[in-house]
């Protein structure tokens, strides 16, 4: 399923400085997508777990912090839908990034309405999802001062 599903492209430049350790917890049933997406962001400088549902997820969570969750919405028992939410309640800046097969235009609302931050469909390539993980990072990260002309300008990482 991987092959047809994981549009592998050529590793670009390291996106993610090793002073950084981003974080990312993917969340999806289907090992054949999570772990080769696992270990393509390990490979891209990333510190990556992998988990099959949203129990896992939880449990996961509340041993540490992540700084952004790739998510699937078709989830056994606890839905990515219910687990978006959730973690809405709790935390509405954690960066959410739904990775799935369904992307008909209602899904894709319904996810925004409740907090996802992206949202990525079926069929992609890896360089382009790491590039939008890293955006997704870099802006939770942004803490912003004010210049000496007023202006407001994003804090180093």
């Amino acid at each position: 399923m991987a092959d047809h599903m994981l549009a592998e492209t050529a590793l670009a430049d390291d996106p993610f400085p090793a002073s950084r350790s981003v974080q990312v917890l993917v969340v999806d049933d289907h090992a054949d997508i999570r772990e080769p997406l696992v270990t393509y962001l390990e490979r891209c400088g990333l510190r990556a777990q992998g988990v099959a549902d949203g129990m896992a997820m939880r449990a996961q969570m509340a041993l540490q912090q992540f700084d952004l969750i790739v998510l699937d919405i078709m989830l056994p028992a606890l839905d990515g839908m219910s687990v978006l939410r959730h973690i809405r309640l709790h935390d509405e800046r954690l960066p959410i990034l739904i990775l799935s097969a369904k992307g008909a235009p209602d899904d894709r609302i319904q996810a925004f309405s409740c907090g996802v931050d992206d949202y990525f469909f079926f069929f992609f390539f890896l360089a382009e999802l790491v590039l939008r993980v890293e955006c997704l990072v870099t802006r939770s990260r942004w803490c912003h001062f004010t210049s000496a002309a007023g202006a407001l300008v994003p804090a180093a990482l």
